[in-house]
């Protein structure tokens, strides 16, 4: 009774299973590269059907042929509902190739189905067949393009390819390969029909033709032109001048500022060994003093050298691996520490009190520099008194010869008789009247001129003299000796 109780049970299990949405066509479009999930399922999440099948319709054959984990086409790709929700009869795909699309039945026994149309869509390249020029420069990243039309569609396979112009055939680019080990990225991982090669640290030997390919013989060509570091100036000497302390940078530079050489070196000539020896700032001499070319400009190749000694001096060489050289003559030139003291009488003594040449040269020096600068200063006061003694000179002259015109005209009205006496008594006393009023005016004008001319003389010799009391030692003032002599005689005639 309890065996009939359960084979009921099992047959109403069997039974109890009713597809959702069955003999209904379900459309579903996807992208290569994706996983798919194609529905079917009991109305009863935890009825499980006896046995269920899933077939695709094919269309050589005309048949439906079933899906199984084990044919060579879904190996490792499929799998049937979940152990969880035992009425789940969904189908899993993944990863979608092209062929996976068509017609899809999940069966059940007794004529239960539903069927399930899948369109895949597959990657189709942008611009096939077409060629992109692409300009780079040495040291570099480059990103070559190639996509798909559907950017959520993965191609079951693509190639990167570079033509071999020795050997005339298409080398497969890989990061395995000795020429781009660690430096070529395929794709990119959230952009499945992404197919951009990018590479990194570009040498001139990464120019070429390279060719983006699926499987299907679909390509696209990229023609790579890479720039390489020409030197600015190759095989010219540069002279530069520095001071020990100083910094000084030493010119070396790419003709493409953006081009880095894949090696290059700075050298320096030794004159005892006859070399060129490496610079480094891990060398003793260069330790923590030299700086090569600068970060934002890849083409500057430049050596900043700091704290100049004058062993730096001397023969400096920038090269590059593929043989381009640019020579720079350095000099460092000291900075000379002797001080200069001024000389003066205190400090001669002080040093040499022994040596009375040096003492009286120096002496004499001060004594002459005083005395120019006495005697400028008193040639100043000499003329400006000069200039007034001359102007009221002039003056008296002017009032006396007013005068004398005045005495002349009220005497016009003497008789001619008074006139012939006056000058009988006039050519009578020629021994006391030597002149007449105009020749005396005359004349005292001649000797203020004479007495002029010779303070000037005076001063003239007073000025020489001054300039020659270095040779001699001593000084003779004209002036003071006029003094002396006229107090000399003062006193002799007091005297008498």
């Amino acid at each position: 009774m309890q065996v009939c109780v359960y084979l009921l049970l099992v047959l109403h299990a069997a039974d109890g299973c009713t597809l959702d949405s069955q003999k209904e066509i379900k459309f579903i479009t996807a992208h290569t590269g994706e996983s798919v999930l194609l529905p079917c399922s009991c109305t009863d999440t935890h009825t499980r059907p006896e046995i269920f099948t899933w077939k695709k319709y094919n269309t050589h054959r005309n048949t439906w042929d079933v899906i199984s984990s084990e044919r060579e086409q879904y190996r490792n790709r499929v799998q049937l509902g979940t152990a969880h929700s035992p009425g789940n009869l969904s189908l899993l795909i993944s990863p979608l190739i092209e062929q996976d699309g068509g017609q899809y039945r999940c069966n059940i026994k007794w004529g239960k189905y539903r069927d399930v149309s899948l369109t895949v869509k597959g990657c189709t390249l942008e611009q096939p067949r077409g060629t992109t020029d692409i300009t780079a420069h040495t040291g570099e990243s480059v990103l070559l393009p190639c996509s798909c039309t559907e950017i959520q569609a993965k191609p079951e396979r693509f190639t990167w390819k570079k033509y071999n112009t020795y050997r005339n055939t298409w080398d497969v680019i890989s990061s395995e390969s000795e020429q781009y080990r660690n430096r070529v990225q395929l794709g990119t991982a959230h952009s499945p029909g992404n197919l951009s090669l990018l590479i990194s640290h570009l040498t001139e030997e990464d120019e070429g033709q390279y060719r983006c390919g699926l499987k299907r013989e679909e390509f696209r060509n990229i023609m790579l032109t890479v720039k390489g570091c020409t030197l600015e100036h190759p095989r010219q000497t540069t002279i530069i001048t520095a001071h020990t302390g100083e910094s000084v940078l030493l010119p070396c530079s790419c003709t493409e500022i953006e081009a880095k050489p894949e090696r290059f070196t700075w050298k320096k000539y030794n004159t005892k060994r006859n070399t060129l020896d490496v610079i480094s700032s891990e060398s003793e001499q260069y330790r923590n003093r030299v700086q090569l070319g600068t970060a934002h400009s890849p083409g500057n190749l430049s050596l900043l050298i700091s704290h100049l000694t004058e062993e730096d001096g001397g023969l400096y060489r920038c090269g590059l691996k593929s043989g381009g050289v640019r020579d720079i003559t350095l000099t460092v030139k000291g900075i000379s520490t002797r001080k200069f003291t001024p000389r003066s009488d205190s400090t001669t003594r002080s040093k040499a009190p022994s040596d009375p040449s040096t003492t009286d040269s120096s002496e004499r020096a001060g004594t002459r520099d005083g005395l120019q600068t006495s005697s400028t200063k008193l040639f100043y006061y000499i003329s400006v008194a000069v200039g007034a003694v001359v102007l009221l000179l002039l003056a008296v002259m002017g009032v006396l010869c007013w005068r004398n015109k005045v005495q002349k005209r009220g005497q016009s009205g003497l008789s001619k008789e008074q006139t012939v006496q006056k000058t009988d008594e006039e050519t009578q006393d020629c021994s006391t009247v030597l002149y007449s009023p105009e020749q005396a005016c005359i004349q005292v004008f001649i000797d203020n001129i004479q007495n002029v001319e010779r303070m000037m003389r005076s001063l003239r010799n007073f000025t020489y003299n001054t300039e020659l009391v270095g040779h001699s030692g001593r000084f003779d003032c004209p002036i003071c000796k006029c003094k002396s002599k006229n107090k000399m005689q003062n006193s002799t005639k007091r005297t008498g």
